[in-house]
């Protein structure tokens, strides 16, 4: 496990015994967050130096050496170093909801494995990986079918069966080394069903997987965590992979036509009118649908082309749980749920448009490292009533960012899959 940073110089001021427990819990079993697992690194002292706001990392791409003149002084590599740099998240959204997560923790002090203290690490562990696959998903290139993993049809989903997981973990590895150019252990991140089949396929092999990787443990009380290691794969369950509707368009919906997603309606005008949740039609079907998947990347954002909904609001508390993907090759978005699955599956009444019956989704399969996350180290004081009904004070690791660099996007895909 990794080492428990001490904290106690942000602890010290009026935070009683309870509420360093929920504070130091929280960073304790962060630690069993699959994004955690996977990251590149976890910029502790560069946030600090930056006050929490930002953190810049070197990205070193690789050269090909030239020929080398043994009589002549010359460079063989020469490589080209550049600096990337990870915004942090600074909306009070994000602000607000780990403050709560927290709170439910201290609440549940006397009780720890009460529903409550479970509810409140679920949602914390949402905001965390939620995100860090949703940008995965968002920025890969490499998203391997039926036809890459189990010889299907191209373009199709795999359902991932205990008869086709061993196709699926030797090709996946055979794909990201030639896809990095470089070999080591990769991970393949699975929702439960998927876990599943390799749960049965392990233990119809005689494998020695250890039963409390699926029963018991903090890891399984969440749904998220390493599963163990098969056929060379390190295996991760997450409730939190991207799942998607796609959305298929062939022209322009009409004035005042809708997009309805996890019970929000999304209106498609001619013209902003001031309302929320608005998309703007613009000069083709293309710049509709990007001014679409613009307002589902930024749920609160106000803009010439959309408006979202205010911060916390009721429906922007559901739409910051979505994502968008826009294909225009193919004239398709991607509705994509950062939490799991969609309860239910979203409608449209848009001309020209239809929404895909089937729900799908995307398991991440990388290197480690490919992906970098910065978790929450900010330091914010608040206050909030514990379940005595008394003001406490709470202090709360408020930020974080994920980033794709630019030279490590090769170094990982996702599996197109059925949910």
């Amino acid at each position: 496990m990794a080492q428990i940073q001490n904290y106690s110089s942000s602890q010290d001021l009026s935070n009683g015994f309870k509420e360093n427990w929920a504070d130091a819990l929280k960073q304790l079993l962060g630690q069993y967050n699959v994004s955690a697992s996977l990251c590149g690194k976890e910029a502790n002292a560069a946030l600090s130096a930056n006050t929490g706001d930002s953190y810049n990392y070197l990205t070193v791409s690789e050269q090909a050496a030239g020929d080398i003149d043994p009589y002549v002084e010359q460079t063989a590599v020469d490589a080209t170093i550049t600096v990337d740099q990870m915004v942090l998240n600074l909306t009070s959204e994000y602000t607000f909801r780990q403050e709560e997560d927290e709170k439910g923790l201290a609440q549940t002090y006397e009780s720890f494995f009460a529903r409550q203290s479970e509810a409140a690490l679920k949602a914390h562990n949402k905001d965390i990986d939620g995100n860090f696959f949703a940008v995965a998903f968002q920025n890969t290139s490499y998203v391997y079918d039926a036809e890459d993993l189990t010889g299907g049809a191209a373009g199709a989903a795999i359902t991932v069966t205990s008869s086709n997981i061993d196709e699926i973990s030797f090709n996946s590895q055979a794909l990201i080394s030639e896809q990095a150019q470089e070999g080591g252990n990769i991970s393949i991140v699975l929702p439960p069903r998927g876990i599943a089949a390799l749960g049965t396929s392990a233990y119809g092999n005689g494998s020695n997987v250890s039963d409390s990787a699926y029963r018991g443990g903090l890891t399984s009380q969440l749904n998220n965590g390493r599963v163990g290691s098969f056929f060379g794969v390190d295996y991760y369950q997450s409730l939190f992979l991207p799942h998607f509707y796609e959305l298929t368009y062939t022209g322009q919906p009409a004035d005042t036509q809708t997009v309805v997603v996890k019970g929000v309606t999304i209106t498609f005008v001619a013209s902003l009118t001031g309302g929320n949740n608005e998309v703007l039609i613009g000069a083709d079907e293309d710049a509709t649908y990007t001014n679409l998947v613009a307002l589902l990347n930024n749920s609160s954002g106000s803009t010439a082309t959309y408006k979202g909904s205010a911060i916390n609001s009721a429906n922007q508390k559901v739409l910051r749980t979505l994502a968008g993907k826009l294909n225009t090759t193919d004239g398709i978005v991607d509705i994509i749920s950062k939490t799991g699955r969609f309860a239910t599956a979203p409608t449209e009444t848009a001309n020209n448009a239809t929404i895909g019956a089937t729900q799908l989704a995307q398991a991440l399969v990388t290197l480690y490292g490919a992906v970098e996350l910065a978790d929450p180290r900010g330091v914010r004081f608040s206050q909030g009533k514990n379940d005595f009904g008394t003001t406490m004070n709470y202090s709360s690791r408020v930020r974080y960012g994920v980033a794709t660099p630019t030279n490590n996007k090769q170094r990982y895909g996702t599996i197109r899959i059925t949910a």
